[in-house]
């Protein structure tokens, strides 16, 4: 009966080390290196604003197969799979049909708010074999705006925007035929209609704010580079 009692004891002690010294995140998976949500929230629960301005982009991922690199910083996420992705849960900001790489900023960071998330989520579109169908307009782009360079370049860029019970997807996309593919660069901010909730239990994501965070996402796109073959 001592040993069964000294193995249970033994058990319990060993447990509580795993749980103090190697918390899982729940809610995001493993961290880090492309095999989950990496971000420094407290697994999302964070009461406190982030400081958008401050945040470094210190981390970098590299893809020679998809031919491309971007750098993003710790307060972000980088997802390169459909089962990440769908961590998300109703969040439209990265598509699982043709991303190879979403750089995410998760609701958490800005909490209370009618904010639901944005990326720079980077695709490339399959079977586009030419410039030409490359760049066409595609559902949901309204406008055509004046192209943009990135990593020298030259990208079509597009307003975009869908929205669906009372949520809203908004931003840009960039689109460039290089190295015999289609590569699509996103930049949005997902939000819901504020007039939805009752008055005083939610704060509003103000234009101040989008400002900001969109500033951080054309750094995040800034980065993005070219690998050579």
């Amino acid at each position: 009966m001592k040993v069964f009692w000294t193995i249970i004891i033994l058990a319990i002690i060993a447990a509580l080390v795993v749980l103090i010294f190697y918390p899982f995140d729940f809610e995001n998976g493993l961290n880090g290196d492309g095999n989950g949500v990496s971000n420094g929230t407290d697994n999302g629960t964070s009461t406190e604003d982030v400081d958008i301005d401050a945040i470094v982009l210190d981390q970098s991922h590299s893809s020679p197969v998809n031919g491309f690199s971007i750098k993003y910083g710790d307060e972000l996420g980088f997802l390169v799979t459909d089962e990440q992705i769908n961590l998300l849960g109703y969040s439209a900001v990265c598509d699982t049909e043709t991303s190879v790489g979403c750089v995410v900023f998760l609701d958490s960071l800005l909490p209370g708010r009618n904010f639901h998330g944005a990326s720079v989520d980077v695709g490339i579109l399959a079977d586009i074999e030419t410039e030409a169908s490359c760049i066409e307009m595609r559902s949901g782009e309204q406008d055509e705006l004046s192209a943009r360079t990135i990593d020298d370049v030259e990208f079509s860029a597009f307003e975009y925007g869908t929205a669906a019970t009372s949520r809203q997807v908004t931003g840009l996309r960039y689109r460039a035929f290089e190295n015999g593919r289609c590569y699509q660069i996103s930049r949005l901010v997902e939000t819901t209609s504020f007039d939805v909730y009752e008055p005083g239990t939610i704060r509003e994501f103000t234009d101040g704010e989008r400002g900001e965070l969109e500033d951080l996402l054309d750094r995040v796109i800034n980065s993005f580079e070219f690998l050579e073959e």
